[in-house]
This record gives structure tokens, C-alpha cells and sequence, in this order.
């Protein structure tokens, strides 16, 4: 569950609400989705080639801001990851995806993928201060 936090009474600091959200299904924001959430305001520029019939490769692009400035960021169960009240940037951070795909044969599919987050003022300038995130795996299906 992901949700937005809004301070109700901007004198006091203490009171806050949740609005919660649907649940997201599958992939919500690309591999690694460290903070994805409904009240971003997104850009997803994506490029999908298909070398030949067996190799394809997708890349995708994400770039994250806070839709307002009260917002706060939450994980994918919920979690409060940033209050908004922690500064007034809005830019969250951006994501870039790489996979690389081979069907071997009909049966068997080996994929590379390679992430890499960047974090934004938002999270830099917040305490502990946001760190870049990168992540690789390589992987095989196969099926039955």
C-alpha cells in the first residue's frame, strides 16, 4: 500500500493523516522501486529494440517529483520513508533500467539486468541523506 502524507495543521508539525492508496501490482516504478508512490509526479520515457527474433533489449527512464511539497514518500507497504516536512525540494530522483533478453530456445530465456537510481535533491538534502542505488542480476527461466 502506498499513500501520501499531508499536514493538516501547518502550525503543528505532529498532526498528520494518511490518505492510503491501491495496492500496486507487479512492477510499479522499474526494477528497483525504492520510492515509488501516487503522489509523484512521473516521466517515463521508454525504448524497447528487438535485435532479432531470439535478442531484444528495453530501456526505460524514470524521473520522480513530489506532486506537492507536503507530500511524503512511502514504500510499497506503506512505510513512511521521508516525511514532507524535511525540506521543500521536490526532486525525488531518477531511475534508469537495462534488460537484455535472449530466448535460447523455447523452453529457456536468460536476462540481464542492470539499474541504477540516482537520488534527487529531496532525498540528498533529508537526514540521513539519500544515497545513490545500483543493482545487477543475471537470471534464467525455464519453461516446462
Amino acid at each position: 500500500m502506498v499513500g501520501l502524507l499531508e499536514n493538516q495543521y501547518k502550525s503543528v508539525s505532529k498532526l498528520n493523516r494518511i490518505r492510503t492508496c491501491e495496492f500496486a501490482r507487479g512492477l510499479y516504478y522499474g526494477y528497483i522501486d525504492s520510492t515509488g508512490s501516487p503522489n509523484a509526479t512521473v516521466v517515463h520515457p521508454e525504448l524497447s529494440l528487438t535485435i532479432s527474433p531470439t535478442v531484444s533489449i528495453l530501456a526505460t527512464h524514470f524521473s520522480f517529483w513530489r506532486t506537492s511539497a507536503a507530500d511524503g514518500i512511502y514504500s510499497q507497504p506503506g512505510f513512511l520513508l521521508r516525511a514532507g516536512n524535511e525540506n521543500q525540494s521536490r526532486y525525488v530522483g531518477s531511475l534508469q533500467d537495462l534488460a537484455i533478453r535472449w530466448r535460447a530456445d523455447s523452453h529457456t530465456t536468460f536476462e540481464a539486468l542492470a539499474t541504477y537510481y540516482e537520488a534527487g535533491a529531496f532525498l540528498r538534502e533529508g537526514s540521513p541523506p539519500g544515497k545513490n542505488l545500483s543493482y545487477f542480476s543475471v537470471k534464467m527461466n525455464y519453461r516446462f
